[in-house]
């Protein structure tokens, strides 16, 4: 009588054959479809600065300049034991939102690989400048003449305004479970969505950014959460200054808003036309983030509980001030930076110097009636 054994043996011992031509087509299937990672060292050197600024938004000598400013470390080594250069580290951050597989044959990497570099970068970004991204009040106190001056010369008419603030919108994936798809539908967009708070100044840099908040809740809520009043009214320096914003924040020691109310007298309407008009400027501002860097824009990335959203917005900020700061016409005339803490001063011609105020021209460079500027790059990073 044969057992359970004999009949498996027999039948492995019959289809044995079968087996291993099945095994070794399966086999040879899977060598095709598997992607081939080159043999090949990233070296920056190999990129004229055309294709550096296509592929990684920055010119060579930028790239190596930022890597310091954000302080990577020479040799990075993720989590997983994936090692590299700083600057190659950074050159994938930068390369991103193209396809992991699109990056093997430039960077010579596996996809998993450049996932963990990715994340890496990320984090150390977000971890390191932190407080730069929620709000550098010790450079922008500085500047807080010059920034309430050159909205009154592109004709604001509120005095002592120096900076725009408003809420962004950004779709994300429909999260599981009743409660929390609720809890992130805007109804005004019809979409699911986390939202976020930036300020602005006329130098063009987004100098706060908060968030994410659940998209349902209204632009007060966000405010009151990110405790930005009490930041500013705990700093002296910024006690006859204010903040403008569309009407939902209302009025405070901090806040101004456009007058309210049917009935509006010819001067209030001169005011709230003349704010209007240079309060565009923080859309401009949101729109560079999402052109910079689109996959904040991409929702099928967004995925709350999967995706480092928070993380991936601020930071996405951050370099956008970066290239803000690299592009402007006057930053390219100074010498170049030697260490991340060193402070490059300008020179009285070149801070007085009729510039692109980016506030209100971000498009193209051209000449206006202010003196704004964005700072440079390595001055952006100094926290006092």
């Amino acid at each position: 009588m044969y057992t359970q054994s004999d009949y498996f043996s027999q039948f492995v011992h019959r289809s044995s054959l079968r087996f291993r031509v099945r095994l070794a087509l399966l086999r040879q299937q899977q060598r095709r479809s598997r992607l081939t990672i080159p043999a090949i060292t990233f070296t920056l050197d190999d990129y004229s600065d055309a294709d550096c600024i296509e592929k990684f938004r920055f010119t060579k000598a930028s790239l190596r300049r930022l890597s310091a400013c954000l302080r990577i470390p020479s040799r990075v080594v993720t989590t997983e034991r994936t090692s590299c250069s700083g600057v190659e580290a950074l050159c994938v951050r930068f390369a991103v939102p193209d396809r992991w597989s699109g990056l093997i044959s430039m960077l010579g990497r596996s996809q998993s690989g450049l996932c963990n570099i990715f994340l890496h970068v990320l984090d150390h970004i977000h971890n390191k400048f932190d407080e730069i991204i929620f709000l550098d009040r010790y450079r922008i106190s500085a500047q807080l003449v010059e920034y309430s001056n050159a909205i009154i010369a592109k004709g604001g008419e509120v005095q002592n305004v120096w900076a725009f603030i408003d809420g962004t919108v950004r779709e994300c994936c429909r999260p599981s479970g009743d409660e929390r798809h609720r809890t992130v539908f805007n109804g005004h967009k019809r979409r699911h969505a986390v939202k976020f708070q930036s300020l602005v100044t006329p130098d063009g840099i987004i100098s706060h950014a908060f968030g994410p908040i659940e998209g349902r809740r209204h632009v007060l809520t966000i405010l009151r959460q990110s405790n930005l009043e009490n930041v500013l009214a705990d700093d002296d320096r910024f006690a006859e200054f204010v903040v403008y914003g569309d009407p939902a924040y209302g009025y405070s020691n901090h806040l101004a808003s456009p007058f309210g109310g049917a009935r509006l007298t010819d001067a209030q309407r001169v005011v709230n036309k003349s704010m209007s008009r240079v309060r565009i400027s923080v859309e401009w501002s949101f729109g560079q983030v999402v052109r910079y860097w689109p996959i904040v824009d991409y929702k099928k990335k967004m995925r709350i509980g999967n995706s480092p959203i928070a993380k991936m917005y601020k930071v996405a900020v951050l370099l956008t001030n970066c290239i803000t700061c690299d592009r402007d016409p006057q930053s390219q005339q100074l010498p170049p930076l030697q260490h991340s803490y060193c402070i490059t001063q300008r020179t009285p011609s070149q801070h007085h110097h009729h510039g692109t105020c980016r506030l209100y021209n971000s498009r193209r460079h051209g000449n206006t009636n202010t003196d704004m500027q964005p700072p440079v790059v390595v001055a952006y990073f100094i926290s006092k």
